[in-house]
């Protein structure tokens, strides 16, 4: 159920406009979903469709090259992480899988990142995805483990 601001007490003391104030109002309601068991439960069939594209790309002999697009939000990404602004490495890497979603690098990169921020069912999806791309990862255990945590971590 969307939620919207009317009125003009908060409004005029806080936000310059309408638009600015639902920004904010989206904003909180996307942590609450993120941060929930439903973020889980939503991508269950998501993520069986993911598999079946993983199979394909795990399957060809020589993988494509990130598209520029999708590279520049790698960039952006890059630059935020080293500035330690994770919420908006978590958006660039958003967009980026967005174009390309069988970006190993970039779901990996997604997980520990959204663990960072402790939004751990969005953690647990990327994770996911990453490991549906790269099994044999030389640290699938341990990612895998990440993933036990984090399913704990929704639960408690």
């Amino acid at each position: 159920m969307p939620i919207s601001l009317t009125g003009g007490g908060l409004l005029a003391f806080f936000w310059k406009s309408q638009d600015e104030a639902q920004g904010f109002v989206d904003a909180v309601v996307a942590m609450k979903y993120y941060s929930s068991k439903q973020a889980l439960a939503d991508d269950s069939a998501a993520f069986a469709d993911f598999q079946e594209k993983a199979k394909v790309w795990q399957a060809l002999s020589q993988k494509p090259p990130l598209p520029d697009e999708a590279r520049r939000f790698r960039v952006l990404a890059d630059d935020a992480v080293q500035n330690k602004d994770f919420d908006k490495a978590a958006n660039y890497y958003e967009q980026g899988l967005a174009i390309e979603p069988m970006w190993p690098a970039g779901q990996f990169n997604a997980a520990v990142i959204y663990g960072e921020l402790k939004l751990y069912p969005m953690a647990v999806v990327h994770m996911k995805r990453y490991l549906a791309l790269k099994p044999d990862a030389q640290d699938a255990k341990a990612d895998q483990d990440k993933i036990y945590i984090w399913e704990e971590k929704v639960n408690e």
